[in-house]
């Protein structure tokens, strides 16, 4: 609701929003458990109405939206060594992204949580320092920032 309303107000250059409930309803009930499943549907509700706001404020076709999780799971719980957990979802759309792309079809590529600040300050114009643990993920994109 506060997303909504400030991106109403405000038009901003830059939002972060995030959506805990996915998160925190793995942790209690599992991933993949009807409860988190039920939740992920309420969230992409939400982000429904976070696309809609855009449109109303006359700013969607400027602006990046880069969907993600920081982590994955299985059971109740995410480790470093388990894929499931370090495999994440990691959809962009915006100016200059590719359109129907999918990521996994490049079978080198390994996007990770930390790919995910470094693409955002590709986007933004910002050098990254060489210890940087990420790189942006410019193959989603058709063209540059």
């Amino acid at each position: 609701n506060e997303a909504v309303k400030t991106i109403a107000a405000y038009k901003p250059a830059l939002t972060f929003i995030h959506f805990p409930d996915v998160d925190t309803v793995g942790h209690a009930k599992g991933w993949g458990s009807h409860e988190q499943l039920a939740t992920i549907e309420q969230t992409d509700t939400q982000l429904a109405r976070v696309f809609q706001a855009l449109d109303q404020a006359g700013i969607r076709a400027s602006t990046f939206i880069l969907v993600t999780a920081d982590h994955g799971g299985a059971g109740i719980t995410h480790g470093a060594d388990d894929p499931r957990s370090r495999h994440i979802p990691w959809i962009v759309t915006g100016p200059g992204v590719k359109k129907n792309f999918d990521l996994t079809q490049i079978a080198a590529l390994e996007v990770r949580t930390e790919d995910t600040c470094a693409t955002a300050c590709w986007l933004l114009g910002l050098a990254l320092p060489a210890n940087f643990d990420g790189k942006p993920v410019r193959q989603a994109f058709a063209t540059g920032p």
